[in-house]
């Protein structure tokens, strides 16, 4: 983000900054997968440790996930 920042206040070609704007979202996205896959998995776990695993632990971790990829979009 200050890469971004300096960028701008240098005046870098728009076609660097939309680039370099575009890893930095790519490179947020994969932190925000990992960390909602890492609290699925830990969710998941803890519900099937309290009793058996069913449906609606299933259905309420992707629907955390799905959440979360619509704001990706």
């Amino acid at each position: 983000m200050r890469g971004l920042q300096r960028m701008i206040s240098e005046d870098k070609r728009c076609e660097d900054v939309l680039t370099q704007l575009a890893a930095t979202r790519a490179a947020l996205d994969k932190v925000g997968v990992f960390l909602i896959t890492h609290r699925m998995k830990e969710c998941l776990k803890h519900s099937s440790s309290e009793m058996e695993l069913d449906d609606s632990s299933i259905e309420e971790a992707f629907e955390v996930f799905m959440k979360y990829v619509h704001h990706v979009k």
